[in-house]
């Protein structure tokens, strides 16, 4: 390996706690936790998409892609389980690790509300200059 190519994979493949510096990626934090193996095998699997979710069974093994936990009629993807399931048992897991998903949760409002201030922004303006050419 030339020093070049040793030195970027080092960097960027090497493991810290807080991941390495410059680094495209990091170590997830929920490695970090102590939970059991099946449960980090779980977590993983679903951030991969490499989960049993009907989104993604039916492409392998036909059939409907709708919830089969709740009447609701939507599709069973990961936003579906995350948020909107209402299968007791869903709810249940979904209280329980309810600390792996802060994060994401916190980006999820955070970007929410960004493209609420974006679009508050565009309907002022496009109000006042709708005005402004009604009274001209």
């Amino acid at each position: 390996m030339t020093p070049y190519v040793h030195n970027t994979d080092h960097k960027w493949c090497g493991s810290s706690e807080s991941g390495p510096r410059g680094s495209p990626f990091s170590i997830p934090s929920y490695l970090y936790n102590d939970l059991d193996k099946h449960v980090l095998r779980n977590f993983s699997m679903f951030r991969l998409r490499a989960h049993h979710l009907r989104v993604e069974s039916c492409k392998w093994h036909g059939g409907s892609s709708i919830c089969d936990k709740c009447e609701c009629g939507e599709v069973q993807d990961e936003k579906h389980v995350l948020f909107f399931c209402k299968c007791a048992e869903v709810c249940e897991l979904r209280m329980r690790y309810k600390d792996l998903f802060e994060g994401m949760f916190k980006t999820l409002l955070r970007l929410l509300l960004r493209a609420l201030n974006l679009f508050l922004s565009w309907l002022v303006i496009t109000v006042s200059l709708m005005l402004r050419s009604m009274h001209s």
